[in-house]
């Protein structure tokens, strides 16, 4: 006949945390508008925390785009979103570039979230700023909608992200890319302080 093993509530909340910080891989999302610097950040973020992997939805569309021109718009958007939520599912700590206003952003993080330690990083500019930096892209051959429809895309991203919860707010025209990364990395740090007078 097996044994019986009592778990106390203080050995309960030492599981949690050991296997919090030794199992569960972390996710960053940094998400935020068009043109509000998430990339900048990214390749910042690189040079602090090297052992995570980036990703970006941006990449995929260019990939799947190039991948298959004959395609329309509609496809391409689902071909990425397939291949990205594959990428996210790998065992590994994350940084996930991302607008954030879409089904396929909210379903991600919801599935997400019940087996990584996610942290949720907004990242703020001005419309005007954000307008000006997509123009700029069209300047170099990226696909841009008109400019009224560009307008009211902003908008709703903007609306759609500022009742998203977020472990920190940044402004991406305040501090320089180098300062933001490591706004992000001492998030980490205290997160892990905080955990660890938890347990």
């Amino acid at each position: 006949m097996g044994a019986v093993y009592w778990v106390t509530r203080t050995e309960g909340r030492a599981f949690r945390f050991w296997f919090k910080i030794y199992f569960m891989k972390k996710l960053i999302i940094i998400f935020g508008n068009m043109g509000s610097g998430k990339s900048t950040l990214c390749a910042a973020l690189a040079a602090v925390l090297p052992d995570f992997t980036s990703l970006g939805m941006d990449d995929y569309r260019r990939s799947v785009r190039d991948e298959h021109p004959d395609r329309n718009a509609f496809w391409i958007e689902r071909e990425a979103e397939k291949q990205c939520a594959e990428a996210l599912s790998e065992n590994a700590d994350m940084i996930w570039e991302t607008t954030g206003a879409s089904r396929f952003f909210l379903r991600e993080w919801r599935r997400l979230r019940t087996h990584r330690e996610v942290v949720m990083i907004r990242l703020e500019c001005a419309l005007d700023t954000c307008r000006n930096r997509v123009y700029a892209r069209g300047e170099n051959g990226i696909r841009l909608p008109f400019a009224k429809e560009l307008n009211q895309t902003l908008g709703h991203i903007d609306d759609a992200n500022s009742v998203l919860p977020a472990d920190l707010v940044l402004d991406s025209e305040a501090l320089p890319p180098e300062a933001l990364a490591k706004a992000v990395e001492g998030l980490l740090k205290a997160r892990k302080i905080k955990q660890s007078l938890q347990y």
